[in-house]
């Protein structure tokens, strides 16, 4: 009856996975709530464990092992082959936060192995090896497992996933300052794209980058049309702010100041905080070198404002996530509160008709006494007064009387 008062521990573990991929202080939320996690199904004590590891090193940055310890042991002691391959792929991972690369590659490795595992876990394993090389230096192996992890994306028909992979792909062929790989595999991704129509806007991405190293490399003539393929993309209102500050930074390094200044200055009164600034700062560094006093104090006043106002948002952001927590902690022990005074109204409500029954059991049981009772006296008194007949004779003998003799009915012979 006290159980059916708050939710079970499972449902709530169930609420805790839906938030996995929404918020780490809901998965908290509901996780501390369950208050005696070891009463958790078999099947159940592992998920906890590894869902609270996740989202401990969500919220820290810091992997805590001995949660990971813990649902690697259930899941070994339920059988529970697939969760067990998840929970060693986090524990792949988690060495790379304590910078093991080859630890992460170490045990990456056993589990290609050692497991028959489906194309997202090889993915996810594969990105973990391309990390750790990378984290090495040793870019040729990160290249194969990049190109590992874009083949199995392309096999899965994902094509968003797919563009990440490859631009992971493409990040290592520009660490390798192979320029000419670089852009034949950005320009083949973009053909590739284009057989999508609603994913051709993610060409607006491959071009801002081939954009990028273009101007990194100084090689103005490949950035201007860079830049002409760009404007001709179609852009969201979000893109624009980018858009602006690419232009500008084209016409810039071509030293064509007064359309540099021009996109500048669109830039910097754009939405984007974070565009608005960087903006100001280019612009004030082109103003500068370019000797306007004038323009460059009220430049620099303004990128300062700016920043000011980011610094502003962000700690305002820090005190409203404060407030949530201590917001989200109020309300959970207001639930744990609430519980309590529930639990206890219940134990007083089953207390007082354990009382009822008990008096009423006990005066019954008086009263069925006295009912036995009273039926054993009339028994007796009932034996006493109709007693068998030899014994009434017996007694009449015993104190002096004859029995008369017994009287004959019919004719003398």
């Amino acid at each position: 009856m006290l159980s059916s008062c708050q939710p079970a521990p499972s449902h709530l573990l169930e609420k805790a996975m839906q938030m996995e991929n929404v918020s780490t202080d809901s998965i908290f939320f509901y996780l501390q709530q369950i208050e005696e996690p070891d009463k958790l199904p078999l099947n159940d004590q592992g998920d906890y464990y590894l869902l609270l590891y996740k989202a401990t090193l969500w919220k820290t940055g810091t992997p805590d092992d001995s949660l990971l310890q813990i649902a690697i042991r259930q899941y070994k002691q339920n059988e529970q082959q697939t969760q067990y391959v998840r929970a060693r792929i986090e524990q792949s991972a988690s060495y790379l936060y304590r910078n093991l690369p080859d630890s992460t590659l170490l045990m990456s490795e056993q589990i290609l192995k050692g497991y028959q595992l489906n194309d997202t876990l090889k993915t996810r394993l594969y990105g973990l090896r391309r990390a750790a090389y990378s984290r090495k230096q040793d870019y040729p192996q990160a290249l194969v497992m990049a190109d590992s992890s874009r083949q199995l994306a392309l096999k899965m028909k994902d094509t968003l996933f797919y563009f990440s992979t490859s631009q992971l792909y493409l990040q290592i062929i520009n660490k390798m300052q192979d320029h000419d790989r670089y852009t034949q595999s950005y320009l083949q991704l973009m053909k590739e794209l284009m057989d999508s129509p609603k994913y051709q806007s993610l060409n607006y991405y491959a071009l801002e980058s081939l954009l990028n190293t273009s101007l990194q490399r100084k090689d103005f003539r490949q950035a201007v049309i860079y830049l002409q393929q760009l404007s001709s993309q179609r852009r969201g209102r979000n893109e624009v702010p980018h858009y602006l500050l690419l232009c500008g930074r084209t016409h810039a390094a071509l030293n064509q100041i007064d359309s540099a200044q021009y996109y500048y200055r669109q830039a910097a009164i754009s939405s984007s905080s974070f565009i608005a600034m960087e903006a100001n700062a280019r612009l004030f560094n082109l103003i500068n070198e370019k000797e306007y006093p004038e323009q460059v104090f009220y430049t620099k006043q303004k990128e300062s404002t700016i920043r000011d106002n980011i610094l502003n948002n962000i700690s305002t952001g820090i005190r409203e996530r404060e407030f949530n927590q201590l917001k989200l902690q109020n309300e959970l022990y207001q639930l744990h509160l609430q519980q309590q005074q529930r639990e206890l109204w219940m134990l007083g409500i089953v207390t007082a008709l354990l009382s009822i029954g008990f008096i009423a059991f006990f005066f019954y049981q008086r009263e069925k006494k006295k009912r036995l009772l009273r039926e054993n006296q009339l028994l007796y008194k009932e034996a006493e007064v109709s007693g068998p007949l030899p014994q009434r004779r017996r007694r009449r003998v015993s104190r002096g009387f004859s029995p008369a003799p017994p009287v004959r009915s019919g004719f003398c012979e």
